[in-house]
């Protein structure tokens, strides 16, 4: 996955340290993860979002 990542954002010409593209692995792997548990949830009748605010703190 950290492969992949950094070549795409390299191909972007966007550049980060090591401790970025780690940060941003952990983060892909959580919403792999997260979006996993939604595969198998029932959501019909469901209303949700998810949003990802970098940096905030924010309790809506």
């Amino acid at each position: 996955m950290k492969e992949i990542i950094e070549k795409t954002l390299k191909g972007k010409n966007i550049k980060v340290t090591q401790s970025e593209v780690a940060a941003i692995t952990a983060q892909w792997e959580s919403f792999q993860k997260l979006k996993s548990g939604f595969d198998i949830a029932n959501l019909d009748e469901s209303d949700i979002a998810l949003t990802h605010n970098l940096g905030s703190d924010c309790r809506e």
